[in-house]
Parts: structure tokens; C-alpha cells; sequence
């Protein structure tokens, strides 16, 4: 990796950030190319690295408007202008979906084109827009999940883990699909009043049940633990 020498940096141990300035990496090109605002590359590492062309800082001076069109499209850049779009990181943090990839792959999800990133070289871009139309195509109703509960963490608050059953059953219905976060995908999501709604449909009038038993615990316990001085 080449950097701009400059006596300022001397003793100073660089971070990615810093050198994101001033260096872009392409992997959409067929040989090995380094772009740099370094108007020259040490001689020491011309000579020691084959197979590998560089672009300084002085280099797009010396070409025709029409050879900088033909080198964007070689690198496949198609986006002359990227404000307002998303690169993919960009679009998974503001939709909360991780699975980006797996929609691009099956189609869903498509990139507007394709642009240049200070830290990542040429990357794909999305339109916020975007996410309107793959939240409907995967079924999404809900626009926020805040203050709901996904099917997990329902059952925990509630203690009632047959919940499938009840939405088979039609005893509860979700306020909608969402997205559950993380690699968890989407899934159904419940209001926290739907707890009480549920458990009095089920005939629950007890929340707490610890020292109470069963019927079949009362059956099953001897006469003398239940009435002491009893044979």
C-alpha cells in the first residue's frame, strides 16, 4: 500500500480513516490498481512490485475528457453523482435489514448503479425509495416494531410458549410483520396489552402460581401432608 510521503507524518502510525482520503481500491477490473493523490510512487517500489498500474494524484490531468469517460466505465462506474443514495452498509443500517445480499441475489433488490466510496472504491448504491417497494414485496406491514414484541420475546413477558397454536387457532392476531434485527429476518409482532387479551380468552386468571398445585398434584399428594394427623 502506497501513501503520500510528507514529513508531517513521520513517527505518526496511520489509521484507515486517514489514508480512506486519499487512497481507492477497485476489485472491478481485471489487474491489480492503485489509485493515490501521490503525484509519484518511490522508485524502490517500482522496481520490487510487477504487475500493478497506479493512478496519482497528477495522472487524470493528462487525459481527455473522453479517456476519463472510458476509464469510469472500465471500472464500472455508472453514478456520476451519489448524494442521497446508500452505499450497502448505509442501506441495511437505515432499513434494519441484514440480509441485503440474499434479496440481491434472488432479485428483489437491485443497486441504481454503481459509484465511487472515499474508503471502498467502486461500490453499489441504493435509493431510500428502495426499501418501500422490498418491504412490500417481502410482506413487511410495519414501518417500526418500537414498543411491540416479536414472537420470542411475547412468549417470555407472557410465559406462554404455545403461542403458534393460538395464532392457529385465531385466539390472537399480530399487529404485523416486521423486522426482527440482527440475522433473525422478519416476523410477527404483538402489543404488550395483548398479553391480558390472550390469557383471558385461555380462562388465565392466576399470573403467579408459585406455592399453588395442580389437580393432578393434589390427587398425587398423601392425605397426611394434606391433613396433618390423618392416616
Amino acid at each position: 500500500m502506497l501513501i503520500k510521503q510528507s514529513s508531517e507524518l513521520a513517527g505518526h502510525r496511520l489509521r484507515w480513516e486517514e489514508l480512506s482520503t486519499f487512497i481507492g481500491l477497485t476489485d472491478r477490473i481485471r489487474d491489480r490498481v492503485l489509485i493515490t493523490n501521490s503525484t509519484r510512487v518511490p522508485n524502490e517500489v517500482l522496481e520490487q512490485r510487477k504487475g500493478f498500474r497506479w493512478v496519482g494524484g497528477n495522472t487524470l490531468d493528462k487525459f481527455h475528457p473522453k479517456q476519463i469517460k472510458k476509464l469510469r466505465k472500465r471500472l464500472g462506474i455508472t453514478l456520476e453523482d451519489t448524494k442521497g443514495l446508500l452505499t450497502e452498509k448505509q442501506f441495511m443500517k437505515t432499513s434494519g435489514m441484514s440480509h441485503i445480499r440474499q434479496h440481491i441475489r434472488s432479485g428483489l433488490l437491485k443497486p441504481v448503479g454503481y459509484g465511487i466510496t472515499s474508503a471502498f472504491g467502486v461500490r453499489p448504491f441504493y435509493d431510500p425509495k428502495q426499501f418501500t417497494k422490498l418491504r412490500k414485496a417481502l410482506g413487511i406491514t410495519l414501518v417500526s416494531t418500537d414498543g411491540l414484541l416479536n414472537e420470542k420475546k411475547f412468549m417470555q413477558a407472557s410465559g406462554l410458549y404455545n403461542l403458534r397454536a393460538y395464532l392457529k387457532r385465531g385466539l390472537i392476531v399480530p399487529k404485523g410483520i416486521g423486522v426482527k434485527g440482527g440475522k433473525a429476518g422478519l416476523g410477527n409482532f404483538f402489543h404488550p396489552k395483548q398479553i391480558d387479551e390472550l390469557k383471558e380468552k385461555l380462562g388465565i386468571t392466576l399470573d403467579n402460581i408459585d406455592g399453588l398445585l395442580t389437580e393432578k398434584q393434589i390427587r398425587s399428594y398423601p392425605a397426611s401432608a394434606m391433613w396433618p394427623g390423618t392416616d
